[in-house]
């Protein structure tokens, strides 16, 4: 098992879950949207290349949010139109 420091994972040495599972959590979003668009890709994001989110009040947790509502929407939709095509 490979062992990391503090500078390679950041939030895993945050003593605080909730920071852990906010970070983690954006960290989704913002690796999603690096997919549409590459334009802030990075070759190393290590140390503070990405702030830890540490508070519920925190502007990028509105990412996070969006990242979920366009996914449920989206296994909605998908859900909805497997139950159309199975009553034709």
């Amino acid at each position: 098992m490979p062992l990391f420091s503090e500078q390679d994972n950041p939030a895993s040495f945050s003593p605080h879950l909730l920071t852990r599972f906010l970070t983690y959590s954006y960290l989704l979003s913002f690796n999603a949207w690096l997919l549409l668009a590459p334009i802030v890709l990075c070759y190393d994001w290590q140390v503070g290349s990405i702030p830890l989110v540490e508070s519920l009040g925190d502007v990028r947790n509105m990412a996070t949010m969006l990242l979920a509502v366009v996914m449920i929407a989206l296994c909605l939709h998908c859900l909805f139109s497997l139950l159309v095509r199975a009553r034709m």
